[in-house]
């Protein structure tokens, strides 16, 4: 039988390849010209760090864009490092949201919004970190008008593109991180979008050719959104037994939960999707007096409002604009899935109440990607631990999940609890519920987010 020489068959596999996936992407040209080299209201007492942003094409059709910013890793012997994505979820929140108020090594100060304060328990002191507006239409990510996104799977091919046009070693992006491993990390409505894109990881890297793409280590996945026939209810049962509602509310929001869930969805998915969350969201803002659900203990609903109010004054800055690369190309928008107009929201509206991540969590898993599920304690909204473990419990790895015993965390020497932890024998999967800490984790409890995520990523003792 006749045999194509090796050089032969690398020339046609490489043609192969070339067809399928054309290398595309901008980052400013690429070859570094993606570098910030002076961002406006740099902290005096920050250390020097290493940042570039930029955009890269995932859709050409859509004349679709996903904005990036990456800040290099305080680490000095940088080779091998961890790259953390972080993505924030809404869908439309911007992850720039969770660079200036969760795990970033900035936040604007309160007083002037054009001034940056340092993060002293950013991720940046153990590994890159990179943000990405996901999907297009995201913050600074762009498309054209009616191009967005409907679909989950949409998401995670768009987002395996760019992961590609970023990674591979013949891009002009950032080639030189191909090799280092990659986590993908992320909150809320991040719990559907990480999964697909997981998914979607491991399809390109099981096709033939071979996608050139990074190796995928593990997911984490903060007060995710999920499976609504678990969460949703949750809601109910959360308020209830913290003595926010009474006996009467909980039964009237169930019976109406239940009746958007089961019958609703059926007929109108658009007309469920509002209906469930006005009466989920009125445990709180109308029968708790307007406190605020991502945080039951703060009793100012509107409580990040002005936070967000002062990341837009910022990022809509022109000198801003012009360090990162953003201006006359994109103007940042700060929609976040609750707030209007929001056209990504909008083209994924009926996503929210699919349960279309479970079938894919076992897949995962069987690839030995790692997951980490966590959640705030006091998150009272549809993401809160009552609703996870309630999905983890009807997903029941390897039949014994809810036999697992569960641990007491102490990341801290002054003896206090961080947290509580539940992990299979084999280290794939892990839930930790973040004490003292409402749905942003990282905000709340920043040394405590810190050490949770270096000791996910280095796969070491939680206990």
């Amino acid at each position: 039988m006749f045999v194509f020489p090796r050089s032969y068959r690398l020339c046609i596999w490489l043609y192969i390849l070339a067809i399928k996936w054309t290398i595309c992407a901008d980052c400013n040209g690429g070859n570094g010209q993606d570098k910030i080299l002076n961002l406006p209201g740099y902290p005096s007492d920050a250390p020097i760090l290493t940042m570039y942003s930029g955009f890269v094409e995932v859709n050409a059709t859509a004349n679709g864009s996903l904005f990036y910013w990456l800040i290099e890793s305080l680490q000095t012997n940088k080779t091998n490092i961890p790259v953390v994505i972080w993505l924030n979820g809404g869908p439309g929140a911007s992850s720039l949201t969770g660079l200036f108020m969760e795990n970033g090594p900035f936040t604007i100060d309160s007083g002037n919004p054009l001034q940056l304060n340092y993060n002293n328990y950013s991720w940046t002191n153990y590994y890159h970190l990179l943000y990405i507006d996901n999907p297009i239409g995201t913050g600074f990510a762009f498309c054209d008008n009616n191009s967005y996104v409907t679909n989950e799977d949409n998401v995670g091919a768009q987002f395996v593109e760019f992961l590609y046009q970023f990674f591979n070693p013949l891009s002009k992006c950032h080639p030189e991180l191909f090799s280092n491993p990659l986590f993908i990390t992320g909150e809320s409505f991040a719990g559907k979008y990480i999964p697909f894109i997981t998914k979607w990881w491991i399809k390109e890297t099981e096709s033939v050719p071979t996608v050139p793409l990074p190796q995928l280590k593990g997911i984490a996945i903060g007060d995710g959104s999920y499976n609504p026939f678990r969460q949703y209810p949750a809601v109910a049962s959360y308020a209830y037994n913290l003595g926010i509602i009474d006996e009467n509310i909980y039964q009237q929001t169930l019976d109406e939960v239940n009746y958007c869930l089961y019958n609703l969805t059926d007929s109108n998915m658009s007309m469920a999707v509002d209906y469930c969350l006005n009466v989920t969201n009125s445990v709180y803002s109308v029968y708790g007096g307007n406190i605020l659900q991502y945080n039951v203990y703060i009793l100012d609903g509107n409580y990040y409002d002005s936070m967000s109010k002062n990341i837009g004054i910022y990022l809509s800055n022109v000198n801003v604009e012009k360090a990162i690369h953003t201006f006359n190309i994109s103007t940042w928008k700060s929609s976040d899935g609750t707030s209007a107009p929001n056209p990504v929201y909008d083209a994924l509206k009926n996503d929210i109440l699919l349960n279309n991540t479970a079938g894919i969590i076992p897949d995962i898993l069987a690839n030995h990607i790692r997951i980490l599920f966590y959640n705030g304690q006091l998150d009272g909204g549809r993401c809160n631990n009552y609703g996870t473990q309630a999905c983890l419990n009807e997903f029941n790895y390897n039949g014994d999940w809810k036999s697992l015993e569960r641990h007491v965390v102490k990341f801290k020497d002054d003896n206090l609890t961080s947290g509580y932890v539940k992990q299979t024998e084999n280290k794939l999967l892990t839930y930790f519920v973040a004490s003292d800490s409402g749905h942003m984790v990282p905000l709340d409890q920043p040394l405590n987010a810190l050490e949770m995520i270096h000791t996910f990523i280095e796969n070491t003792s939680w206990f």
